[in-house]
């Protein structure tokens, strides 16, 4: 998240489940300097708290395997995003 804040001067938006998490991550922004750019909120992928078609990007590096309802995350993925808005993402996948 935040490489791509300060590599690609992007707007970020993380989600997080839980309190410690989003405190953890939202201090080590800030640390490096990009609280601005780059902010963790709490929330859950299976019920994402921003508006449809509000993001430009969704971005997921090994999350989904945690997710108990992949269909429900993607579904969900796919309503935030804008026209044109693209997904991103790495998942492992049991044989």
């Amino acid at each position: 998240m935040r490489y791509l804040a300060h590599r690609y001067g992007a707007d970020v938006i993380g989600i997080e489940l839980t309190p410690a998490r989003v405190a953890g991550a939202q201090e080590l922004s800030k640390l490096v300097g990009l609280q601005d750019t780059a902010c963790v909120i709490e929330g859950s992928v299976l019920q994402v708290p921003l508006a449809d078609a509000s993001t430009d990007a969704v971005v997921s590096q090994e999350a989904f395997c945690h997710v108990p309802e992949l269909r429900k995350a993607l579904t969900e993925a796919a309503r935030v995003l804008r026209k044109d808005g693209r997904l991103a993402f790495k998942h492992w996948v049991a044989n």
